[in-house]
């Protein structure tokens, strides 16, 4: 997974399309907070690009925080970009 660029084009070059490989725990912080499930969960997205999907797809991410640990679990990987990210949890936890 790739990180698409989101600066402004300058113009003087070909237009830069990825901006690196996508590390969940050391990129953290380009993900979007979206809201909390309850105390000890946070829901996150972003849109990434798959090179072997060959597409930008947008991934939610939980974290999950326990005293001073954190852990994180990607349950929804989707291209629908009419579901937010708070209904796509719903729906997955309603399958389990």
């Amino acid at each position: 997974m790739r990180w698409l660029y989101e600066s402004v084009y300058r113009g003087t070059e070909r237009p830069r399309r990825y901006d690196g490989a996508v590390d969940f725990v050391a990129d953290f912080n380009r993900f979007k907070h979206v809201g909390a499930l309850n105390d000890t969960a946070e829901v996150y997205t972003k849109t990434v690009y798959v090179s072997l999907l060959k597409r930008a797809i947008r991934v939610v991410m939980l974290k999950f925080i326990n005293g001073d640990k954190y852990s994180h679990v990607l349950p929804a990987v989707f291209d629908s970009p009419e579901l937010d990210a708070m209904t796509w949890i719903t729906y997955y936890k309603s399958m389990f």
